[in-house]
């Protein structure tokens, strides 16, 4: 299959400052068989004007209020006819030849079902900030710790047929439904192959990297990673429960952060359903002092989401 068909499908909320950007890094890819969609949440911007100005070039848009970007990503596949599935954020843009590069790997009759490519990082006026390649996790015991494998979910493509075997993202989870079909697919053996180019500019600007966004993230990564403890030998399991605590407790130190002076309140609300925590000693300075003594790096905490 020299030109397998591949559909994008952009999830969009109020980004109308970047998605030109991004529909026309589809266009600009020269690839002859793709399908560009973009699933729109009831955007108040300038977006719709921008959907309505590349509506030749689109496969197809809506523009209706949805649970999140799993539920609105969801809706596509109904329309969509690509052997290969993309989905690239409305703030991200592909990177040239991307497409390319993924038929050649995934047009192969023996092509992987699951690939992961690297991601250039960019600023919100596309300046450079920095590269990321992606690693395969070591088992799926390390992905659930978070311990190996880095998988940018903007550089990711997906064989069709592996959501109609294995379901379509979960539309409750609003920051980690990638990661939860990824655990998904490595629990059933599904393995990705990883390739070195980088096929996608994955966009940093203060609307997409928060401190609250970035604590909603790893707590919801925690709560994916012990939905999937069962599949694991009773010892990784219990590594996994001990790894989920600990990163639990790092993030309620960070919420209690961002709740200033109601920071010990809230750790006692913590301690009661955690009481085992007390014998941690950051809780119980913060209980002494009313305020952490660290500054939340919402590096750090991607890191240990």
């Amino acid at each position: 299959m020299a030109n397998p068909r591949i559909s994008v499908i952009t999830p969009s909320l109020n980004r109308g400052h970047y998605i030109e950007r991004t529909i026309c890094s589809v266009i600009d890819q020269g690839y002859p068989s793709v399908e560009h969609w973009v699933v729109d949440g009831g955007s108040h911007d300038q977006t719709l004007d921008m959907l309505l100005t590349y509506d030749a070039e689109l496969a197809g848009w809506t523009s209706r209020a949805d649970k999140g970007p799993a539920d609105a990503i969801n809706t596509a596949p109904d329309s969509a006819k690509g052997d290969i599935i993309a989905v690239l954020p409305a703030d991200h843009l592909l990177l040239p030849g991307a497409l390319k590069t993924v038929a050649a790997h995934m047009g192969r009759r023996d092509g992987p079902d699951w690939l992961i490519g690297g991601t250039v990082r960019i600023g919100p006026n596309d300046e450079l900030a920095g590269h990321s390649r992606a690693s395969l996790p070591d088992s799926l015991a390390g992905f659930l710790k978070h311990d190996s494998g880095v998988l940018p979910s903007a550089a990711t493509f997906y064989r069709a047929q592996l959501f109609r075997d294995h379901g379509r993202f979960d539309p409750e989870l609003r920051r980690s439904y990638d990661y939860e079909f990824a655990c998904r697919l490595m629990a059933a053996g599904c393995r990705p192959t990883a390739v070195p180019e980088a096929l996608v500019a994955s966009r940093e600007h203060p609307a997409r990297i928060t401190a609250h966004g970035t604590v909603e993230r790893g707590l919801e990564y925690i709560n994916v990673a012990r939905r999937y403890a069962e599949h694991l030998p009773l010892t990784q399991r219990y590594a996994l429960w001990r790894n989920c605590d600990l990163r639990e407790r790092i993030y309620a130190l960070a919420q209690s952060e961002l709740r200033g002076d109601n920071a010990r309140s809230y750790l006692w609300g913590e301690m009661l359903r955690h009481p085992w925590w007390l014998a941690d000693e950051s809780f119980r300075r913060v209980l002494r002092h009313g305020q952490p003594t660290f500054s939340i790096n919402t590096g750090s905490l991607d890191a240990a989401a």
